[in-house]
């Protein structure tokens, strides 16, 4: 018996936080929308990844260290380069991290389908630019900048436009509706 209710307790509760949930998000209103597809097939290029650039600078430097290590005369000056490699790689890994009082602000929107789709801007950002960038390995093309009814795009702040803005993976642009 208890157990029935405790269970019963549990649905209500669960129905409950779900329809307040389902009618928080049917709320949300746009205040215009972004389309945006992959441009044609352009071939891809291969880059080294932020961990594949390091890995080979290591292991060139290592081969180098190998190099004038098996040579009578470069012994010496193998350690002293060593060392000075060493010390300059601690030396900028304090120098080229940026800090966070001086690190831009995460983009409030991503582009996130290599395949193309909408990004609704909330109304909570009208009057504001709101920053869309490429998180795919794509390039993408907005298609489409529309302000929903009651809003129009400001021209002016946004450097989205319709048919011409090409984003290069990790690239932004800027839009704003008032």
């Amino acid at each position: 018996m208890q157990n029935r209710h405790f269970l019963r307790r549990c649905l209500q509760a669960g129905a409950a936080l779900g329809g307040a949930l389902w009618a928080g998000g049917a709320m949300a209103a746009a205040a215009g929308t972004v389309t945006y597809a992959p441009v044609g097939d352009a071939a891809s290029v291969p880059l080294l990844t932020d961990i594949g650039l390091p890995l080979l600078a290591a292991l060139v430097a290592v081969a180098a260290f190998r190099g004038l290590r098996n040579r009578a005369a470069g012994r010496p000056l193998a350690s002293v380069a060593a060392l000075a490699v060493l010390a300059a790689g601690g030396w900028a890994a304090g120098r080229l991290e940026p800090s966070a009082a001086h690190a831009a602000p995460a983009p409030l929107y991503s582009l996130s389908s290599a395949s193309g789709g909408t990004v609704s801007v909330d109304e909570i950002y009208e009057g504001q630019q709101v920053t869309l960038t490429n998180n795919t390995p794509k390039m993408l093309k907005i298609s489409s900048v529309q302000a929903a009814i009651g809003y129009t795009l400001t021209l002016a702040m946004s450097s989205c436009t319709s048919g011409v803005t090409v984003l290069p993976p990790l690239a932004s642009c800027t839009v704003q509706f008032d």
